[in-house]
């Protein structure tokens, strides 16, 4: 048999234990909360003050990544050769026009050259020839300093040379066999152009060519006199056409040249020549015509 006063204070002390359970819970899920939303805001901070210093300190983009690199390889490759140029015999070597004993024929040139090392009872010489040939002239070198040698030589502008340098004496040494730069003769620098101009409803193409001699030019046997294209190809006789030296603008040469048949072009060889006043002649390929000619054919 129940008894009601009993049932009564179980049923309130039950409502009051719900009541407490809830109130925590809810509590519980305020602290969670809470706990989110304070690292929801540290989380902001930090991001905020990572980007400031970002910001302030901008990290190196791709381009300067590779700057650095190439600055890096460069230093690299300098002290490499550096090292390769202590390990080599002759350290250089300079060739320089003697103006004031030049002739026409025979270009003093004076040498300079540089070595790592050299015994007392050794005699340094250069050797030079022709290239091509097989005999060679030879010179001895002078003390001027320490490792610092020098001598002067007579030349041909005719030709490009070959040289070595050796000693002799108590060990034999030479360097390895190398060209004279042609340049050593001080000729005058040239650089040619030309326009391009199709005949309407043929294959021919006419052109205007210019050449321009720079002045600088170290004797006067070095004017150049004339120019000339010179036209060759398989089975037929060279062709050639004369420049007109233009009196109003020093160095400037040109001239006009018709080629029949434009898609021949690749089958013939044209050079240009330059005469000077010693006789030399200068010869170089004018490949700027194929090139041009091509480029207008394929761009039309």
């Amino acid at each position: 048999m129940s008894n009601p006063g009993r049932d009564d204070a179980e049923a309130a002390g039950s409502g009051a234990s719900g009541k407490d359970s809830v109130m925590k819970n809810r509590w519980r899920w305020i602290a969670v909360l809470t706990l989110l939303l304070l690292s929801l805001g540290f989380q902001i901070f930090t991001w905020r003050s990572v980007q400031e210093i970002k910001n302030a300190a901008p990290a190196p983009t791709n381009s300067s990544l590779l700057e650095n690199l190439q600055t890096e390889l460069a230093e690299m490759n300098q002290t490499l050769n550096s090292l390769a140029r202590e390990q080599r015999w002759l350290q250089d070597c300079v060739f320089l026009l003697d103006k004031n004993n030049s002739r026409q024929e025979n270009m003093a040139v004076q040498v300079n050259a540089i070595f790592s090392r050299m015994g007392e009872a050794e005699t340094p010489f250069i050797l030079y020839r022709p290239k091509g040939e097989a005999e060679w002239t030879e010179e001895e070198l002078r003390q001027e300093k320490a490792l610092e040698y020098s001598t002067r030589v007579l030349l041909s502008p005719y030709y490009e040379y070959e040289y070595m340098m050796t000693a002799r004496g108590a060990m034999e040494i030479s360097s390895d066999t190398a060209l004279i730069p042609y340049s050593v003769y001080g000729l005058p620098r040239w650089s040619t152009d030309l326009k391009v101009s199709f005949a309407s409803g043929s294959n021919a193409v006419d052109f205007t060519i210019f050449v321009l001699i720079s002045q600088n030019m170290p004797l006067p046997e070095m004017r150049p006199v004339s120019v000339r294209l010179r036209v060759e190809s398989d089975g037929l006789d060279p062709e050639s056409v004369d420049f007109t030296e233009d009196r109003n603008a020093a160095g400037a040469w040109s001239t006009t040249w018709t080629l029949a048949d434009a898609s021949v072009v690749n089958d013939i060889s044209v050079f240009i020549d330059v005469t000077y006043e010693n006789g030399l002649t200068r010869s170089e390929p004018f490949e700027l015509l194929k090139d041009r000619v091509g480029y207008e054919i394929s761009r039309s």
